[in-house]
């Protein structure tokens, strides 16, 4: 359940540190820290596949690309999801209308569907990612599948869209966004497909509240579907609610349909009990078990494997487990978007930390590894250190993470930090991380004033600042926070040394045409300077499904937004624009914006320039 892998820092970041701390003295010393930790951080990214080559519309007079689709689309007007859910009254189309947010509230519009048949968002609904390591593209399907939209026409499977629509989002972990398409569209449980994912989320992933309001659904689901896993869930909820002589008669009923669950038996037979001890002898729980291990409150006496992102952030939140299991399922929880920044806090608060690691909480941070390491940052954040030290310790925290860990729940932790901070001089040092972490969380009005700063700190001229502002210039203009032509692209190129180093052209390459990709100008005659020099290594990998990759492009050019959104989301996987090769991430992104969500296509560009670019 490891975050990331290790592997060799870029010749870029190796150069651009060695920058940064030759300025450390001319400028506040912590603001070399991002870049140098940079250097040590693992790149979360796999080489492109190819040499760099333009995805994006040419300027004027440029014949050596060819344009892959017209120009982008009008992009839609969105009001920022809300952090909650608010479900708001239901058109009258159909069932499958049915959703909970609008395009003011955050949602696609209404005709999403139009012009795409439906067996085809059937079929894609069907195999939409469910482990998604990508803040942006949890982003966009929750987006995509709580959107009250016309339904697609054509004929479909027997399955109802949005009961399709629910399973998608329940298989991702996301409960809150599940309950509320359930009470939005309560016809969805009719389908048991749907009701098992959603109930199974509401248990292993909810709140106590969501859970207690999911069992009052169960009797009424049992009765319905009468399979043997709906009694386990009947079993799980009495549990919870303490009824001992339910769950007795419960095993006897299942055990009489010729059950052989003999360690839900054990389990449940504990539970009834009342047996508190942490379970042993069960390393693999399905669902169901690890649903009845969580409503009997109880944890697990040794190693344990789950994969769903549901039960992962159950295995986080069981508190008799050791803490190394918890703590690695916390960070994949968190990387998969089902455990908050604020639960995330609670499992660091476990791993033990001595005063004197508190006095120098860099330097200790720097003995332990990953997950320790974070933890170890993240309580000396929390533990109110004095003022002048706090910046360079919010931007150790920072580096310390890759894209899945900043664009997910520890990202979302370290936002809070942000928020203590007022982004003026005494806060320098950790601007480019503030700027960076806040990009990524897809809050661009927020990185803005850490931006100008890294900005205004650059015009003095000073290697390192230079070197800094080079780092954050590509994701401040992807996201409108930089004005075309601002950067001196020659000198932005020479700080990559891309004369004289193939990963560098090929980095700096990819980095350009995100550029492009989200509607930046780059001139031409710079982007050939990055094209690969003779004698330069192939790219090796795997190529892209070409009816994905071409079926992408297509349903842009057409303005077919929400067939382009799940295309772009398949295409991306569960690795996301941070894992798969640079031009599969700045395909999506174009294409993204191509059929009008240039937000979401924002959002997957950044996430990929800064695995680029590095932390």
């Amino acid at each position: 359940m490891n975050a990331s892998a290790a592997e060799p820092p870029a010749p870029r970041a190796r150069r651009l540190a060695a920058l940064l701390l030759a300025g450390a003295v001319a400028l506040p010393a912590a603001l070399a820290l991002p870049a140098a930790a940079a250097a040590q951080v693992p790149a979360s990214r796999p080489p492109p596949t190819g040499g760099p080559m333009r995805l994006g519309p040419p300027p004027q007079g440029d014949s050596f690309f060819r344009p892959p689709l017209p120009e982008p689309g009008p992009e839609v007007s969105v009001g920022r999801a809300p952090a909650g859910i608010e479900v708001e009254t239901l058109g009258t189309l159909s069932a499958d209308a049915g959703g909970t947010l609008d395009p003011a509230s955050g949602g696609l519009p209404a005709d999403l569907w139009s012009a795409t048949p439906r067996a085809a968002v059937e079929r894609l609904l069907t195999g939409l990612p469910d482990r998604m390591a990508s803040g942006a593209a949890r982003d966009l399907t929750r987006r995509l599948l709580l959107s009250r939209a016309v339904p697609p026409r054509g004929e479909g499977g027997p399955r109802g869209l949005t009961a399709l629509r629910l399973e998608a989002l329940a298989r991702t972990g996301d409960a809150a966004a599940a309950a509320a398409l359930a009470d939005a569209a309560p016809a969805a449980l009719e389908d048991e497909d749907a009701a098992r994912a959603w109930m199974l989320t509401q248990l292993l992933a909810g709140d106590a509240a969501a859970a207690e309001a999911a069992c009052t659904k169960a009797p009424d689901l049992l009765a319905r579907f009468r399979h043997p896993e709906w009694q386990k869930v009947q079993i799980a909820c009495q549990v919870r609610a303490g009824q001992a002589g339910g769950v007795t008669l419960g095993i006897d009923l299942l055990r009489e349909q010729g059950e052989k669950d003999d360690l839900f038996f054990r389990l449940a037979e504990g539970a009834a009990a009342g047996t508190k001890a942490p379970v042993k002898g069960i390393a693999q729980p399905t669902l169901p078990q690890l649903a009845l291990i969580r409503a009997a409150g109880r944890g697990f006496a040794g190693e344990v494997t789950v994969d769903s992102p549901a039960a992962l952030a159950a295995v986080a939140q069981a508190t008799d487990t050791p803490l190394a299991v918890r703590l690695a399922a916390a960070e994949r929880a968190a990387v998969l978007g089902t455990l908050s920044g604020r639960d995330l806090a609670q499992v660091y608060r476990a791993v033990k930390v001595t005063p004197e690691d508190l006095k120098d909480p860099v330097s200790a941070a720097g003995r332990r590894k990953g997950a320790e390491a974070r933890a170890l940052l993240v309580r000396a954040l929390e533990g109110e250190p004095a003022p002048a030290d706090r910046p360079a310790l919010l931007a150790r925290a920072v580096a310390a993470g890759d894209v899945a860990l900043l664009s997910g729940g520890y990202g979302d932790l370290l936002m809070q930090q942000v928020g203590l901070l007022p982004p003026t001089a005494a806060a320098l040092a950790a601007a480019p991380a503030a700027a960076r972490l806040a990009l990524v969380q897809g809050r661009p009005d927020l990185a803005r004033p850490w931006v100008d700063l890294v900005r205004a700190e650059a015009a003095s001229g000073r290697p390192a600042s230079r070197a800094a502002w080079a780092l954050l210039w590509p994701l401040a203009a992807i996201n409108g926070l930089s004005a075309p032509g601002e950067m001196e692209l020659d000198g932005w190129l020479d700080l990559f040394g891309v004369e004289a180093d193939a990963t560098a052209r090929r980095q700096a390459g990819a980095v350009l045409t995100l550029l492009v990709a989200s509607g930046v100008p780059v001139d031409p005659a710079r982007r050939l300077r990055t094209l690969p020099a003779p004698g330069d290594p192939p790219e090796r990998g795997a190529l892209p499904d070409p009816t994905l990759w071409y079926g992408l492009e297509a349903a842009a050019a057409e303005r077919r937004p929400g067939e382009a959104a799940l295309l772009a989301l398949h295409l991306l996987g569960t690795d996301g624009p941070a894992g798969v090769p640079p031009l599969v991430a700045t395909h999506a992104a174009l294409h993204l914006s191509g059929a009008g969500l240039g937000e979401a296509g924002r959002r997957v560009a950044t996430e990929a320039a800064l695995a680029l670019l590095g932390p």
